[in-house]
């Protein structure tokens, strides 16, 4: 067995304890707090979903697929993650943790639905993280030519 197979097998096998019930008898729990655990506990399931999905449709396109045939696996496993990434809360920052399934379920996906919900869950996050509200502005400003000095523009490498 090849160590992609035995990891493929693995998460094939593995079983998200996530899902089953810690207890039907919360009787310390107010009923609002025993919602709130519970929709925190389905969010942690469909994250954990996710991911193992987006794991495996990594594993058939980068190692076992071929690249030039789309696969019914590869479709399956790119609904199946997009699926479960629909059903956690956009208002838990769980779902904030599914941008990787996100990307890889996205950039594989043909159907106009899913591209959709991709680019949604990506304007969401990136509007809610303020992502690139703060970095593009101290960038920029680095970057403009000073006046007066005929120099060209200072490139900054990161990484």
């Amino acid at each position: 067995m090849t160590p992609i197979t035995k990891i493929e097998h693995e998460l094939i096998e593995w079983k998200n304890d996530t899902d089953s019930p810690s207890s039907d008898d919360d009787s310390d729990l107010t009923e609002e707090d025993a919602i709130k655990q519970f929709h925190e506990q389905q969010d942690r399931y469909h994250c954990a979903e996710a991911w193992r999905y987006a794991l495996l449709l990594y594993l058939e396109y980068i190692f076992k697929g071929d690249r030039q045939r789309r696969s019914i696996c590869v479709t399956r496993l790119v609904r199946k993650t997009i699926d479960h990434i629909r059903c956690c809360r956009r208002t838990s920052q769980t779902q904030k943790q599914l941008l990787i399934p996100v990307f890889l379920a996205g950039s594989e996906t043909s159907d106009d639905d899913m591209r959709h919900f991709v680019k949604e869950y990506c304007a969401y996050w990136g509007e809610k993280s303020r992502y690139r509200k703060w970095w593009g502005a101290v960038i920029d400003s680095k970057t403009r030519p000073s006046s007066g000095h005929g120099q060209g523009a200072m490139q900054l490498l990161f990484g």
